[in-house]
């Protein structure tokens, strides 16, 4: 370790190598350094965080120095990363373009996914796909800030190599490949995640030997590039930080990382005591005690969530503290953010895409200005940054400036022009999938293209994540329940939504890949002409039942709905029970019980997630499909949405009430014909609905000819509406007080049950074909079909 004696005469030598620098430059013409600090797999824990699915939950440890910092900065409260993953965040945030740009799609993997069959059409990489390559690895922000006299610095995580056999690679090859993307000093470099237990088989001959191997290492990340950072104030230079800790990914133990590795042991080799630059961190055994303590088990301890992340707070801290002993810290643009959210990584919903991301800069901001009305994606960081300094890029990037709206800019260098105001819509995208988010109207449009986008995940939080297209009003339904894709007054909407992911591609497009250009005919965003308060059911959706919310505020234990009769009931957002009374109503009955309470929650959590079920004693008939989609997919969803017939309520005290579904009723329908003709709103093409099967599709059903499609799509209803069942049966039962399954002329006769396997599970369900019920419970009596 060096002393305190020395650090404070090096701080002192370079503040005066800095005057001696600066002696006759006026302090307009000074340029700020800048500093992106980007975590890995951070947990949003601050209060602009997106609301979360019922049932979802953050546990994660405080974050002091963050805090500290954050009470300092400019706040952006909309804050998105263009790609909900590890690499392609990076990509987006040092390239300023989106991942769908990226050369790897024509250089490498992507011609092979398209020739195979997999990902037709796929213009946009999943994870290992979104590198920088040999051919445009100079286009990035740091090559220009290099092209334009900054010292330009990185440290910590990479993930930008081709490949995913990275730690094949030794260090000196990792340093050089980065260096190529333009960094004039590299150090503290992983090539990619910490290698779990299960995964050094990858790495190379020198990483096999366990003396070699290497965990999480902090103090070597924030040393080297504190080294880097007083090398090029040393040489009167302003730098650029691209610090990318690998924390708090949570892919290895923090209790083995914190106490097993030396912190010598690097990926650069084992290093001497000598060879570490002093970070200013505190010991590892104070991470690991805060860590403990909050966390209250040694298993939760050793997760990323706490150990992970006091740790990465102690180097934030650090570092600020740092760069404020050399009185660099105000003259410095300091970013504090992550790569993706994390309560739905991979996913466009909020919990995937929203980041945070506060500027510490006080020629911008006065500290805790919260910036609301704009909104930021990772890829217009250096989009605004580059107009501050009154840089043009020589490459097409997609940031776009927001320096506008932070006060007081000064005005760009030899530039008149008007200063950048940031976006009011902006694109997301993973793999083939794109979300639209126009912040004025509070409507979000997903749109799912590749249905193994997701990596087979199906997240229960997200009741119609397999929905082809997706629409939320997010002032509305900020935690993504409720899909107004399907509503009667969305079709304009929809056109619009559609023509906006169009138009990006367009953009997008890059050489050798599909032509989309003049496939967009454009048409204006129709937010205004969309009327929530008129979506009520919806046959196109995937549960059979659409309600639409018309006020909703996550934050209140009751929120209200409308059934399609119009007539109001509330939800309990806590337990799931639903009441056509006024909630002030209940409260006047007395406190609900709390361990009732917590029951509800359980069970809810390991249900299925769905929409509120409508309150005892009423019976909802869906309105006629409406459907709107024309690919293969879109109409595999289409029948899967149009076959469920059935969805159950809450049982009341005496009698248990199924809610069903009638499929749309056609002139003339004879019994032996059970397919009948409708026309679609949107394309005004004709479909074909079976009212026995509820299957629908677009090609005219051949006599006899889709006997097992439609068997196929009876089994896909009765395996959903079991699904369902069971979900919402194990909620309402645990919330409500013990209850009569059913009154004697409820009872169906015993042959009407039918045995069947789930798919899902491989459990056996039993189905009454006549009344819809289902239940995991074998029906009383004889006489059941198998």
């Amino acid at each position: 370790m060096v002393s305190a004696d020395v650090s404070a005469v090096r701080a002192i030598l370079l503040v005066l190598l800095g005057t001696v620098f600066f002696i006759g430059v006026s302090a307009a013409e000074q340029r700020p350094n800048v500093i992106f600090w980007m975590a890995d797999d951070a947990m949003h824990v601050f209060d602009d965080a997106p609301v979360l699915p019922p049932g979802v939950r953050v546990n994660a440890a405080n974050m002091p120095e963050h805090e500290a910092l954050r009470a300092d900065s400019g706040i952006f409260t909309r804050a998105y990363a263009g790609s909900p993953k590890c690499a392609p965040a990076r990509f987006n945030i040092l390239t300023m373009k989106y991942c769908s740009r990226s050369a790897s799609l024509v250089e490498g993997s992507h011609h092979a996914l398209v020739q195979s069959g997999e990902a037709p059409d796929a213009r946009v990489p999943v994870d290992n796909m979104c590198k920088l390559t040999p051919g445009t690895a100079h286009e990035t922000l740091p090559a220009v800030l290099r092209d334009n006299g900054y010292e330009t610095i990185h440290s910590g995580k990479w993930h930008l190599l081709p490949g995913d056999r990275v730690w094949e690679l030794d260090y000196a090859e990792v340093e050089r490949s980065i260096m190529d993307a333009g960094f004039t000093r590299v150090g503290g470099a992983y090539a990619g995640n910490v290698p779990g237990p299960d995964e050094w088989w990858k790495a190379s001959a020198h990483y096999q030997d366990p003396a070699n191997r290497f965990s999480h290492n902090m103090e070597w990340q924030l040393g080297e590039a504190l080294r880097h950072v007083d090398g090029a104030l040393g040489q009167g230079k302003p730098f650029f930080l691209y610090l990318a800790p690998t924390l708090p990914n949570n892919y290895v133990d923090y209790r083995e990382a914190l106490f097993e590795y030396d912190p010598g042991m690097t990926p650069a080799g084992l290093l001497r005591p000598e060879e570490l630059y002093p970070s200013g961190m505190p010991p590892r055994q104070t991470v690991w005690d805060r860590a403990l303590e909050q966390a209250g088990s040694e298993a939760k301890a050793a997760a990323g969530s706490y150990a992970g992340h006091i740790w990465l707070d102690d180097a934030l801290g650090a570092f600020t503290r740092h760069l404020e002993s050399l009185g660099e810290l105000d003259n410095t643009v300091l970013v504090v953010t992550t790569d993706h959210g994390m309560t739905a990584k991979g996913q466009l919903y909020e919990g995937g895409v929203r980041v945070f991301n506060f500027v510490r800069y006080p020629a911008w901001f006065g500290g805790g200005r919260r910036v609301e009305d704009v909104l930021v994606a990772n890829v217009d960081l250096g989009a605004t940054l580059l107009e501050h300094l009154g840089i043009a890029p020589e490459y097409e990037i997609d940031g776009v400036s927001f320096l506008g709206r932070v006060a007081p800019p000064p005005p760009p260098p030899s530039s008149s022009a008007s200063l950048g105001q940031g976006r009011a819509r902006l694109v997301t995208e993973v793999a083939n999938d794109r979300a639209v988010y126009d912040l004025a109207s509070g409507i979000k449009y997903v749109s799912r293209s590749w249905l193994n986008t997701h990596e087979t995940k199906d997240p229960r939080e997200y009741p119609y994540f397999q929905d082809v297209e997706q629409v939320y009003d997010l002032r509305a339904d900020p935690a993504e329940q409720h899909n107004l894709a399907y509503c009667a007054d969305a079709p304009a909407l929809l056109r619009s939504l559609r023509e906006e992911v169009c138009a990006f591609d367009a953009r997008m497009a890059l050489p050798g890949a599909p032509n989309v250009e003049g496939r967009c005919p454009g048409v204006a965003f129709a937010a205004g002409e969309f009327r929530r308060a008129d979506c009520a059911a919806a046959g196109g959706a995937p549960v059979g039942l659409t309600l639409g919310a018309i006020e909703s505020d996550v934050k209140k234990k009751w929120v209200q709905y409308t059934d399609e009769s119009g007539k109001a009931y509330w939800q309990n957002t806590k337990t799931g029970v639903t009441t056509y009374e006024e909630p002030a109503v209940i409260a006047e009955k007395g406190p609900i019980d709390e361990e009732q309470e917590e029951v509800a929650i359980e069970a809810a959590r390991d249900a299925p997630a769905a929409l509120p079920p409508l309150p005892p004693a009423m019976t909802l008939t869906a309105a006629t499909p409406v459907t709107t989609l024309t690919s293969p997919a879109a109409e595999d969803s289409t029948k899967a949405a149009a076959s469920v017939t059935a969805q159950a309520s809450p049982a009341t005290d005496e009698t248990a009430v199924t809610n069903q579904a009638s499929p749309p009723v056609a002139e003339d329908t004879a019994e032996e014909d059970l397919w009948a003709q409708y026309t679609d709103e949107v394309t005004g093409n004709a479909f074909w609905y079976n009212s026995a099967t509820g299957e629908s599709t677009w090609d005219r059903p051949s006599e006899g000819g889709a006997q097992s499609d439609q068997a196929a799509a009876a089994l896909l209803a009765e395996r959903k509406a079991a699904k369902k069942m069971q979900g919402l049966a194990a909620a309402a039962a645990a919330a409500a007080s013990p209850v009569t399954v059913a009154t004697e002329e409820e009872k169906v006769e015993q042959d009407d049950w039918a045995q069947y396997t789930d798919e899902v599970t491989g459990n056996a369900y039993w189905y009454n074909a006549r009344t819809g019920e289902s239940t995991w419970d074998k029906p009383a009596g004889a006489g059941l079909l198998q």
